[in-house]
């Protein structure tokens, strides 16, 4: 019989009953000690906070995009106004040479 090794159902059968208890293992202990503790109002508080922060800042950020796409249509239809007003003028202007009395 090798020490090391644990002992065999033969070989328990074939000692004692104080061998046979000394060479079982050790319960295992209860963790009834290690009960996690609630979070302190102050964590519960920041965290709270950092969160309402981020959803804030997106929102933000979202809300501008929204709004910078927006001037960026009218901005384009301006453009689109003022080039067609800019041709309005320019072929106003050449007409009005063009209609000259011949006297």
């Amino acid at each position: 019989m090798v020490d090391d090794a644990p002992p065999l159902d033969t070989e328990l059968q074939e000692e004692d009953d104080e061998s046979r208890t000394y060479r079982q293992y050790p319960t295992t202990p209860l963790h009834n000690d290690t009960i996690p503790k609630p979070l302190p109002l102050t964590e519960i508080c920041i965290f709270s906070i950092l969160l309402a922060i981020i959803v804030a800042h997106l929102w933000t950020v979202w809300s501008m995009r929204a709004d910078v796409n927006i001037m960026m249509v009218r901005q384009k239809e301006t453009q689109q106004q003022i080039s067609h007003i800019t041709k309005l003028v320019e072929t106003m202007h050449t007409v009005r040479w063009r209609i000259v009395s011949e006297n």
